[in-house]
């Protein structure tokens, strides 16, 4: 199994702090969310990382060159990503690989556990993890039905 992270975005909504880097290089828990990604992958076994860049993409590439080795990581790059989304981004990497993939968001935190399940999962090859939202002024129960966001699927990892 190999690994798309998308990490082509602006990240436009996290700005001042995204001038100068792309949220997936936002520094969280004591390094770039980038980095904790690929580690975790790494982790669980999955050695073929493709980054699919855009907004600053050069320090992107220089800066994960640096810490995982020249090479180790393979990049694309979304020379539009200002205009698309990210289903381009996945359509340049996925286009590039002839097995399972494994897509992520490069600035969403996980739990490694997490991946280990997905990754050891028996159930077709066809798996999605939706993480519902729930906001901090509300009590909401990993069980219940959410009407407000309209959770359509409840994966068995959670």
């Amino acid at each position: 199994m190999k690994a798309i992270i998308l990490a082509a975005g602006l990240g436009s909504r996290l700005r001042p702090i995204t001038n100068d880097r792309p949220k997936a290089m936002v520094t969280m828990l004591e390094e770039p969310t980038l980095f904790r990604t690929i580690k975790q992958l790494m982790d669980v076994g999955i050695k073929e990382v493709t980054i699919v860049v855009g907004y600053k993409q050069e320090m992107v590439i220089k800066e994960i060159n640096k810490y995982f080795g020249e090479g180790k990581i393979k990049f694309i790059k979304n020379e539009i990503f200002g205009e698309s989304g990210t289903a381009l981004s996945f359509y340049l990497a996925a286009k590039e690989t002839d097995s399972d993939v494994l897509m992520l968001e490069g600035d969403v935190l996980f739990e490694t556990q997490l991946l280990k399940r997905i990754v050891g999962s028996e159930i077709s090859n066809n798996i999605a993890a939706i993480a519902r939202f729930c906001p901090l002024e509300r009590n909401c129960s990993r069980n219940g039905r959410e009407q407000n966001n309209k959770l359509l699927y409840k994966s068995e990892f959670w």
